[in-house]
Formats: C-alpha cells, structure tokens, sequence
C-alpha cells in the first residue's frame, strides 16, 4: 500500500499539539500514524509554515436556510429575527437548491468535513445525498400548543422517514426546537423516541430566559405576532435550561447549541441530576451567529472551568456571512484571547466529532481514521489566526 508523509511546524491530532511530527497516510487519506520527525524517514511532505488538523466539524447548521444569505438585517434581536425567518422561509424550488449546493460547496472549501443540520423539510435530502460530507439529520419539532403535539410530532416524523432512504438510521434523529416552541406534551413524544444523538437551541437570547421564567418579554409580541394563545402557560421560575432539562431527549448525546445566557447554576443544575455532563452533553458555540442576531457571546470562561465539551458551529446563511468554522475561531480569539489555539482546534474537530458520535471516523489523527487534513496557514508563532487561512490537503 502506498503511503505520503506530511510535516509541518506544528500537527494538532484532536486531542494534542505535537511540534514537527509527521503525518502518515494511506494515498485515500486514511492515518495510518503520526511519528517525531526523527523517525520518519525520507520522502516526506514539508510544510514549512502552520498547523495540521482534522477536518472540521460544524456542529450546528442550517442548511434549509440557505437562501436567506443577506435577507435578514442584522442585530434586529432575538425575535425579529425568528419573524423574518418564519415568514421569508418559502421561495422558489431551484433557488433553494441552488442555494443549498453553493453552500455545501463553501463549507468543503473552508475545511469542513462533518456536518450537524437542522431539518424542518426534505428539502436538502438530494445536496446532502451528493455531497461527499458526513451529515446527520436532526429533524425538528415544534408547536408550544400542547393540543397540537401528535399531529406536530407526525410531521416531523413523516419528514424524518423521507430521509430513511437515503442516509442510515443513526444519521437521523427527531428534536426539539427550543424551550419556548415546544410544549411538554411534544417534549415527551420526543423524548420516547429512539436515537443515538439529540439537540436543541439553548438560552439563545434573553426573550427565551424572561419568557420561561417569567411569561414576559419580547416572545409575547411573537405568539401575537404567530397567532397562537398561551394562556395554558404557566412559568415555573427556574431557568429556560432548568425548565426543559427533565424533558430532554435520552439520546446518549445530547447538543446543547448557542448557550448565550447559561449560567454556572445551570451547569450545576445539569451535574446535580445527571452526573456525567461532560460524557452527556455537548455545548455547540456559534459565535458570529450570536452577534449577527445581537445576542452576546456565551461564557466560555465559565464552561471552560467546567471542563465541558465544547464544540462548533455556523449556523445558517440567515444569520451568518460565512459557513467557516476557521471564522468562527477566530471570533472566539479575538473576543477571549486567552484561549490556546489547541483548545480552539480541539472544540472545531475532536469535540465536534464526540457531540455527533462520530469520532471513530472524525475528529483526530487515529490509526484507521479519515478525517480529513487540513493546513491552517498564516497563523502566527503565538497561535494567533486573525490573518489565517485554510487549505484541505486530503
């Protein structure tokens, strides 16, 4: 069989930085091992500038979307956003999927390799069946009226079941939306369901915080705005994470995405009744997402301290300029410049892979692996990326 050998100053494996290592691999991309730079030999690849990696993995993405590139103003706020998107979702069939291919081509470009997408229709069922890209389908629920919870579940699950052809069982999973769109009736009809990994948008904004707590806030002028009555609703105190953490899908992984407002006592609150946090949950960060809406940046400092999983993602053309998992490390660094690059890179491959169940195939430079290479150029001695670039190698 042949083999290429790969150098550069620094190889990220997933898990460690290793200083001038060499990257063995099979000529279809599969490691076969990762050695000191004394002991590889001759004919080797030598990259005299950046860090190697695994593919990335985009956690959290919303491929439907697509179509939306530049139709949402930005730092219009949690709802506003949610409005334009519910009511400028519908557009012509060929510009959808067109759309949909333009950006699972931005995506290969930009070093993605796995991919973690929001489903609310059948509509990305061929792109994503012709892309060379892993994917797993997290097809989505919602409805808060509890009246409208079996027929709401179907429907999700009658979209869930076009996907089956196609894509394996373990590569789809049925999920709800968030704690403010979903009632505890159709929370349970989830939850019953069976699947390897869940998700659901988490503390994205403090509309969701003031309404589950409160039956305040600006979500009120959406229900109006939606037409649906809410008077069942009666809010219990506790946080929007709190609320809904009992109601969660038992999934063995479950994605928690955005996290904006969770706070230490929800943290707490999830290590009090689960225990094994850091094995269970994932916590998905889409930073330049956020700040598109005008949402504020998640704690990481404080999920850090928790030695959580973190992991990475775009999001959705509607809220996003790029689809680029390198854009959002970067915005990470710049905003918590603390932050070591491994653990960036760690959160964008490894922990991304964990969070999607994938990491016998993804993630790192194991033995048997093909995670994909990349070479993030440009970076400075001090693993600074503003200035960065990335290239796929295999």
């Amino acid at each position: 069989m042949a083999y290429q050998k790969i150098s550069a100053p620094f190889v990220f494996d997933g898990e460690q930085l290793h200083e001038n290592a060499v990257l063995v691999l099979t000529d279809d991309g599969v490691i076969e091992n990762l050695l000191p730079a004394s002991d590889a030999l001759a004919d080797v690849r030598r990259l005299d500038d950046g860090w190697l990696c695994p593919g990335f993995v985009n956690t959290h993405c919303h491929l439907e979307l697509s179509h939306m590139k530049d139709q949402v103003e930005p730092n219009t706020g949690m709802v506003d956003f949610l409005l334009t998107v519910m009511f400028s979702r519908q557009a012509d069939q060929s510009l959808v999927q067109y759309s949909m291919q333009t950006a699972v081509e931005q995506m290969t470009g930009n070093g993605i390799v796995a991919i973690g997408d929001i489903c609310n229709t059948a509509d990305s069922i061929s792109v994503k069946a012709h892309s060379n890209l892993y994917w797993h389908n997290f097809v989505e629920a919602t409805g808060f009226v509890p009246a409208t919870a079996k027929q709401r579940f179907d429907q999700a699950l009658q979209v869930a079941h076009a996907f089956k052809p196609f894509f394996p069982a373990k590569q789809i999973s049925m999920v709800p939306h968030a704690t403010y769109s979903v009632s505890a009736k159709l929370f349970e009809l989830i939850q019953n369901h069976e699947q390897t990994v869940a998700c659901m948008h988490n503390q994205e904004s403090e509309a969701e915080e003031i309404f589950i707590t409160k039956k305040q806030g600006d979500l009120l002028r959406l229900f109006e705005a939606i037409g649906v009555n809410i008077d069942f609703f009666e809010p219990e105190g506790g946080s929007s994470l709190q609320y809904a953490a009992h109601m969660l899908p038992t999934a063995g992984s479950v994605i928690l995405v955005h996290n904006c407002y969770t706070k230490e006592d929800d943290i707490r609150f999830l290590e009090d009744s689960y225990h094994v946090v850091p094995e269970r949950f994932s916590f998905c960060l889409c930073p330049n997402a956020n700040q598109y809406i005008g949402n504020p940046l998640p704690d990481i400092e404080m999920l850090q301290h928790h030695h959580l999983n973190i992991c990475l993602g775009t999001d959705s053309f509607a809220s996003n300029k790029q689809l680029s998992i390198l854009a959002e490390m970067q915005t990470l660094q710049k905003a918590f410049p603390a932050t070591p690059l491994a653990s960036l890179l760690k959160w964008a491959t490894a922990n991304g892979a964990k969070a999607l169940g994938i990491s016998n195939q993804f993630g790192r430079f194991a033995k048997g692996t093909k995670p994909g290479v990349l070479l993030i150029s440009n970076t400075e001695k001090n693993g600074d990326l503003a200035h960065a670039g990335v290239e796929r190698l295999f």
